[in-house]
């Protein structure tokens, strides 16, 4: 085990060992940062969210985020910028599979976050 002193104090912390909490730090303006599971499902069904990843944004979960708000993005808006359709019909399968996976997945994902995944 490796051993770093702290600069202001005699206390040593170690590298396998989280650090004790810096008295010094402000509350977050969500609070404990506990995430809501309520606000992850109103994020995904209400006006397109879970076609843009919004409820991934919000969880922390960005590159799966930024992955189907790509895809979404692109499924919906391709159609304007080209006339064919097979494009979409070759992207919409996937998209919404990944919607309507994402309802099962949202109460693990929240968990996860919260730091109680083991836990039902």
């Amino acid at each position: 085990m490796v051993r770093i002193p702290n600069a202001g104090s005699r206390n040593t912390y170690s590298l396998d060992a989280p650090a004790p909490p810096d008295s010094t730090a402000r509350p977050s303006a969500w609070g404990s940062g506990q995430k809501s599971m309520l606000i992850a499902y109103l994020l995904h069904l209400m006006g397109g969210g879970g076609i843009f990843g919004f409820h991934r944004f919000y969880l922390g979960y960005t590159r799966s985020a930024q992955i189907q708000a790509a895809l979404g993005a692109t499924t919906l808006l391709l159609p304007l910028i080209i006339r064919s359709n097979d494009f979409q019909l070759f992207l919409l399968p996937p998209a919404m599979v990944w919607y309507i996976a994402d309802l099962f997945l949202i109460p693990r994902m929240v968990r996860a976050r919260n730091g109680d995944a083991g836990t039902r």
